[in-house]
């Protein structure tokens, strides 16, 4: 089976496509001469502004955008209250481990107030599920980011455990040649 070589607008669609890992999706419509970069979630505290998608799009499809008429626009992520409901918020306090001790706190919220949302008594105001929504997803992201360091340190103190033990290894083994030797 013969090989195809990729055009370059379908080596950018590609590099677009692989954008998603960072919670955006780059399209490019033909028809309508428009390429969009919209971020969809936020992934790692990224939160990309419009000139930033923009300009993504615009190095991603540099090769195409220059030869022909794509107009390129960056759509930024759009808070959805309706995904941040007191279910959503027990869940993701449960999932990231947070007590309520804390969230009264960091959230200035008082404990009547904290009970009457637990208990669907009072309605989540959008302020509300704003503050809850990047509260939690801050949370989450620093709670990801100590785990990961942690991981890290992990993992090298066995590297670098290995490495002395080859060491010791070697060192031996260089005893034992030099006795050999005698």
């Amino acid at each position: 089976m013969e090989k195809k070589e990729l055009t370059e607008l379908e080596k950018a669609d590609l590099r677009a496509s692989k954008q998603i890992m960072e919670g955006v999706s780059i399209i490019r419509n033909a028809e309508e001469g428009v390429i969009v970069a919209k971020q969809k979630y936020i992934k790692a505290w990224n939160i990309w502004t419009g000139k930033d998608l923009h300009n993504k799009a615009k190095e991603i499809y540099k090769d195409v955008v220059n030869k022909t008429d794509y107009k390129i626009y960056g759509s930024t992520f759009a808070f959805d209250e309706s995904m941040v409901t007191t279910d959503w918020i027990k869940e993701q306090i449960k999932i990231i481990g947070i007590s309520k001790k804390d969230i009264k706190k960091q959230l200035g919220i008082s404990t009547s107030t904290l009970s009457a949302i637990f208990s669907n008594n009072k309605p989540l105001s959008r302020v509300m599920k704003v503050a809850f929504f990047y509260y939690i997803n801050a949370i989450g992201q620093c709670k990801l980011s100590r785990e990961v360091y942690e991981r890290d340190q992990r993992e090298f103190s066995e590297l670098l455990n290995a490495f002395m033990q080859v060491e010791k290894e070697n060192e031996k083994l260089k005893q034992q040649i030099q006795e050999l030797k005698k």
